[in-house]
């Protein structure tokens, strides 16, 4: 029970950015094209990984992080 207070600040902020990006998309304040919504980021993870995309584009990623270092 202790860690989980421990944890409470830094669940807060994830709650709070959560929050902040779903209002700026919710109000447009920004275009979709530069800053999707959390609801169409979800959907196409979801899509991507359900087609085998997702996997193959972490390796492809992971692949050039090491060939960077």
């Amino acid at each position: 029970m202790e860690s989980f207070r421990k944890r409470i600040p830094a669940l807060a902020i994830y709650a709070l950015l959560l929050v902040v990006w779903w209002l700026v998309t919710a109000r447009a304040w920004v275009e979709p094209i530069i800053l999707p919504s959390p609801k169409a980021v979800v959907s196409a993870m979801i899509e991507m990984f359900r087609t085998g995309g997702l996997l193959r584009d972490l390796a492809v990623t992971g692949g050039r992080v090491c060939s960077a270092l």
